[in-house]
């Protein structure tokens, strides 16, 4: 009866563990994806600003 209340004690703390691995990791991809996507939309307001100047360049 002890030796299994100590296996469960250990299981659970395992499961915590990889509780916290996978959040850790959910975080990461996450913010992995917002710094992605906030370049992305630099990129593409630039490249758009970049159009705007050329035009207006073009026509002056």
């Amino acid at each position: 009866m002890i030796f299994n209340h100590k296996a469960v004690i250990v299981h659970s703390i395992q499961k915590a563990i990889n509780h916290k691995n996978n959040a850790f990791n959910f975080l990461a991809s996450l913010s992995f994806l917002v710094l992605n996507n906030i370049r992305v939309t630099l990129f593409v307001t630039l490249y758009r600003l970049r159009g705007q100047f050329l035009q207006v360049t073009i026509a002056g």
